[in-house]
């Protein structure tokens, strides 16, 4: 699960051996993935059945995580949400994990999680060399709007001098 920014919410990014039209989202604010993102680990499904927070899920997100046989959580976390959810689902033959093969899952999570940190941060710096380049922009069109206003300013200035020359002259004809 990966967070969708339109929707906020963690949707379904990639999955293996799941019917494709699965469409399931979980809302980054729930206190299940709060305390996931707390454990700073792997987390059984056998660990979590009867917690509270598993208990605090949705109805029909527990059924589903549940259908579909997840046996290992890992929270995936960049700066102080929860960006990610990765979700393993039972083994062939039904086996458990090893430890070793748990350990590897959650340094695969916490380098998914700088992966996504750095592109994060490198969408922030295109949108504001976006903004800072559009603040030019306007910084310069201000500018020759500002020239243009002070040259306008100045030849009405010539103008009114001008006209008032004219004026004396046409008022001393007319005397």
């Amino acid at each position: 699960f990966l967070l969708h920014s339109s929707q906020n919410k963690l949707v379904v990014a990639a999955s293996e051996g799941v019917d494709e039209s699965y469409s399931m989202s979980l809302q980054p604010s729930s206190p299940f993935l709060a305390w996931l993102g707390e454990q700073h680990r792997v987390v059984t499904a056998e660990e979590i059945r009867l917690l509270p927070q598993w208990q605090g899920l949705p109805a029909a997100e527990r059924e589903a995580l549940t259908a579909l046989g997840c046996r290992l959580f890992v929270s995936m976390r960049t700066g102080s949400a929860n960006n990610a959810l990765l979700v393993v689902g039972s083994r062939k033959g039904d086996a458990t994990y090893t430890q070793e093969e748990m350990e590897s899952l959650e340094l695969l999570a916490h380098q998914a999680a700088v992966v996504m940190e750095i592109a994060h941060l490198h969408h922030q710096l295109d949108q504001q060399r976006q903004e800072l380049s559009q603040a030019r922009r306007q910084r310069a069109s201000s500018t020759r709007m500002t020239a243009i206003g002070e040259a306008i300013s100045a030849s009405a200035q010539e103008i009114e001098g001008s006209l008032r020359a004219i004026s004396t002259l046409a008022d001393g004809m007319s005397q």
